[in-house]
């Protein structure tokens, strides 16, 4: 029976038997990322075989190539917890291979496995080779000079960092290294600067393996607003609201002497801070808070999530317009089914305002007042000057 973990204290070189169970084990269709529908484009698969560690050109930098540059400080973190993982129950042919990219001038440069490639130099040097997978770009994302297409760079730059999204000891794709992964396309002008080019690089670097879209967004937006001048777009999660309202004042009120409003008297005011996207979450949520403080004004403020799309603007007076709308019309609902269709009374509670997200159109410091809408004022929206 072939090995499956290779413990590497007993070998000198892998082997063509490794390499044949290796195969048996990854089947090409099971990785669409590493051989089909989600290879970036630019690149093909030339071969599987067993590469020898001195035929790779592991210091790159004269090849002007990104090939794995993208973690932050040039090194995994786990790179002890992955040795420990390879000590202790071998070398997992059950796992992609390493990458390594064959240039126009058949040089092998590395795509990923820098962490591997180290921890052999420091506790296996006596094995002399790896199996690999060897890339080629294709031929017209090469240039008549040699030099290869902004295309091509930025494809292998995606593949070395996107890789580490799925694969296990290759290490955890990290928040940093997506960060400085976009970063560098931008520098190198493989993306334009805007939401939507970051946005669909971060979902790529990312792949279907690590983060959720909340995450996913988080990072966009954080890239996005380092190069918006003028146009930071700010995303909207609970721990940035606490951190808003902390830093710009919307705290909650308690007066020393009540004050009537209406018929009855309050000794403070109370915000509410609730999401658009969830409306009977929302209105649950402020009912309880109400509730709760029986002597408080309740001033329910809306924030906006995660802003999506080329148009940032509409975005926003979209889901705010929709929010406000469909509030009313849920209290108006629940004021006919359980209160013999009485009308829904804001004395106490009062649908306030939202907090700004766009910087062209708001004060990111201050608070957005809902007001009634008018031929000027045709949104209902100011803020304090």
């Amino acid at each position: 029976m072939s090995e499956i973990y290779i413990d590497l204290n007993s070998i000198k070189e892998f082997t063509n038997e490794h390499l044949e169970t290796y195969k048996r084990l990854n089947p090409e269709e099971a990785y669409p990322w590493l051989f089909g529908d989600e290879l970036p484009e630019s690149l093909y698969v030339i071969d599987i075989n067993l590469v020898d560690f001195d035929a790779v050109n592991w210091l790159d930098s004269d090849s002007g190539l990104v090939t794995q540059t993208a973690r932050r400080g040039g090194k995994n973190l786990k790179e002890k917890e992955i040795a420990r993982d390879i000590q202790s129950f071998g070398f997992k042919l059950t796992q992609p291979a390493m990458a390594v990219l064959q240039t126009e001038m058949n040089e092998l440069i590395p795509m990923n496995g820098r962490t591997r490639k180290n921890i052999f130099g420091k506790s296996y040097s006596h094995v002399n080779n790896f199996i690999g997978i060897i890339y080629g770009i294709k031929p017209e994302y090469v240039n008549p000079d040699g030099s290869l297409t902004l295309q091509a760079q930025s494809d292998i730059s995606i593949f070395g960092c996107s890789s580490n999204a799925y694969t296990d000891p290759a290490g955890e794709l990290s928040k940093e290294d997506v960060v400085r992964e976009v970063k560098i396309a931008i520098a190198n002008k493989w993306i334009n600067p805007t939401i939507v080019e970051i946005q669909d690089r971060v979902y790529k670097l990312c792949g279907k393996g690590v983060f959720t879209d909340r995450t996913r967004s988080d990072l966009s937006y954080r890239i996005f607003n380092q190069y918006a001048v003028g146009n930071k777009v700010l995303p909207w999660d609970v721990s940035n609201v606490k951190l808003w309202r902390k830093k710009n004042n919307l705290l909650d009120v308690t007066w020393d002497i009540p004050k009537k409003y209406g018929k009855t008297l309050y000794d403070g005011i109370m915000y509410v801070v609730v999401s658009s996207e969830t409306l009977e979450k929302s209105v649950g949520t402020v009912a309880r808070t109400a509730k709760d403080n029986p002597t408080k004004l309740i001033r329910v403020v809306i924030h906006t999530g995660i802003l999506k799309g080329y148009d940032e603007e509409s975005n926003y007076y979209g889901k705010i317009n929709n929010f406000r709308k469909t509030w009313q019309n849920h209290l108006d609902d629940i004021a006919f089914a359980f209160f013999k269709g009485g009308p829904a009374l804001f004395d106490r509670v009062e649908l306030y305002g939202a907090l700004p997200a766009v910087e062209l159109i708001h004060d990111l410091t201050k608070i957005v007042k809902f007001v009634t809408p008018d031929v000027i004022n045709l949104e209902g929206l100011e803020q304090a000057a």
